[in-house]
């Protein structure tokens, strides 16, 4: 008769504490069941004399079991070789062994490709969480430092609209103005210059377009990338008969929303996606047109052409790849493509780009998980281009500053961006 049972029969209340310690000692036990013995005939004693882990340790197994139970589920199990098939000698007479032979072995080939495809999502997998980890913990950017960059940030749960710092480039500009001002500064030329009604204005442009170069034989003189003329004494090699404004009214900073929260076991919060945008100019200035998301393996998972609100003045197809006819033909505007996105993305993703800042003031979006490659290769005052860092960190080239070339690609700019991100994770972890 077990212990239990024989003082089952009794009744407990009458059982000591010190005949209940010796029969224990005397008839020794395993563990889980010298608890259960003690949880039974004396509750108040067992919660007394045993220790605390003694207490939590079956629950704690349960738990950690269950988990084990749910992990072994969830893994793919190795495929097991098939054995030949029980062929009869009749059978074997009419065919020549040779096929038999052919067909075993194409069905173990079969079944080793299938094993190495869940071995490779299980090492995929892997990489992912340590990657999700590594840009969580080391590479995102603190608040602090996007609020100084001029990311979207609202002040508070209840705030209709959003706040954004200027940066060191727009300390003297004006980037937003009211609806009835009729003053714009010309992005391209510099030069202040009026609109009318339809926002437009009527005045000649002259610019130039590709950032600078520095002289190979002199020191600290500046070129031009696009005419090789020195800064600040040749007039601009570019010309139009209108000038575009990269000011925004400020109503827009109201329009401005979150991205989602998670719900109940969100495949999206351990995602991780590099998105870029191309922008055109408006009569309102500049509008989102492009939006390319790419994921870690740098596939396009999403891309699309979007219509602005306002009239288009000028596609900037130069750097944006994109025509006005194209702008005006898409089907799409600035909530279905957040709709789209939202589908891949939550507020727990990690979203990685070069001056994110700039994408979401398009998108009209405000997200805190990101990993920026202009600040996390920044090595000075000023932001590096995504140009040079691909040809520094990945020796090729992007954005070729060609004059031949039809713009830029904005999927090539976030494959980029993901290449440089695991050039950091394999030099710095």
């Amino acid at each position: 008769m077990s212990i239990v049972n024989m003082y089952a029969a009794n009744n407990r209340s009458t059982i000591s504490n010190q005949m209940l310690h010796q029969q224990l000692h005397q008839q020794p036990m395993p563990r889980r069941q010298q608890i259960a013995v003690y949880q039974y005939l004396n509750p108040v004693y067992y919660a007394q004399m045993m220790p605390v882990q003694m207490i939590q340790w079956p629950v704690m197994y349960q738990r950690v079991e269950q988990k084990y139970q749910e992990v072994e589920h969830q893994d793919l199990p190795r495929p097991k070789k098939p054995t030949p098939p029980d062929v009869p000698l009749s059978e074997l007479e009419d065919e020549p062994p040779k096929k038999v032979a052919k067909q075993t072995e194409k069905e173990n080939k079969g079944f080793e490709n299938l094993y190495k495809r869940h071995k490779n999502f299980k090492k995929c997998r892997s990489e992912a969480k340590d990657f999700y980890l590594i840009m969580f913990s080391k590479m995102r950017v603190t608040k602090e430092l996007m609020m100084e960059w001029g990311y979207p940030f609202f002040e508070n749960v209840s705030s209709p609209s959003v706040t954004i710092k200027s940066t060191v480039y727009e300390m003297h500009k004006k980037m937003w103005i009211q609806e009835e001002d009729r003053t714009r500064r010309c992005v391209r030329c510099n030069e202040e210059y009026s609109i009318d009604l339809n926002g437009e204005s009527r005045s000649r442009c002259r610019y130039h377009n590709r950032g600078f170069v520095y002289n190979e034989g002199k020191e600290n003189i500046r070129l031009h990338s696009c005419c090789r003329n020195e800064v600040g004494i040749s007039i601009g090699c570019k010309h139009e008969t209108f000038h575009v404004s990269n000011q925004l009214f400020s109503s827009e900073l109201s329009q401005f929303i979150r991205t989602p929260s998670p719900r109940i076991l969100d495949s999206r919060s351990r995602k991780m996606y590099a998105i870029d945008c191309e922008m055109v100019y408006t009569t309102a200035g500049p509008a989102l047109a492009r939006l390319s998301v790419v994921n870690m393996k740098g596939k396009l998972v999403l891309d699309m052409i979007v219509k602005p609100l306002h009239a288009v003045i000028d596609a900037n197809t130069e750097f944006s790849g994109l025509t006005i006819e194209q702008v005006n033909a898409s089907k799409n505007n600035l909530e279905t493509c957040r709709e789209e996105l939202f589908k891949l993305v939550n507020s727990e993703t990690i979203l990685i780009g070069h001056s994110l800042e700039s994408d979401f003031k398009a998108l009209r979006l405000v997200h805190h998980n990101v990993v920026d490659t202009s600040l996390l290769f920044k090595n000075g005052p000023h932001k590096p281009a995504l140009r040079n860092l691909t040809k520094q960190h990945l020796g090729r080239n992007i954005q070729s500053d060609n004059v031949n070339t039809f713009g830029h690609s904005s999927a090539e700019d976030a494959k980029a961006c993901i290449d440089l991100v695991k050039e950091y994770i394999t030099c710095h972890h």
